[in-house]
């Protein structure tokens, strides 16, 4: 369900088994995987910043590397469900609630 993120030739995905991995494409060979993860991610990225919603109202800054998957933070936003995907416009992220939208600002 959700949009693959591609950075300095590698893949950054989170698979329909609940788990977030990183591909290199070149090679097809799998870098790293992790423990499960929300049931749905939306994600957007910011150079070597991955910004990652689940469908739960949690929010996961992860740094982009192939060598370990690597948590910098991670905040409960919301307490609706967050089924919508991640909008990005500017230094501001919208976050489409079930029962409406928030505005963060990702510096």
């Amino acid at each position: 369900m959700s949009t693959p993120i591609v950075i300095d030739g590698h893949a950054y995905l989170h698979l329909r088994s609940k788990r977030f991995t990183c591909v290199e494409l070149a090679t097809g060979k799998q870098k790293w995987t992790t423990k499960p993860y929300g049931k749905y991610w939306s994600m957007v990225a910011q150079k070597d910043r991955i910004l990652a919603l689940d469908q739960r109202g949690e929010l996961l800054l992860i740094q982009a590397t192939p060598e370990k998957f690597e948590l910098l933070d991670s905040r409960k936003i919301s307490s609706q469900e967050t089924w919508g995907h991640l909008a990005v416009c500017g230094d501001q992220v919208f976050v489409r609630e079930l029962m409406g939208i928030s505005v963060y600002r990702w510096r």
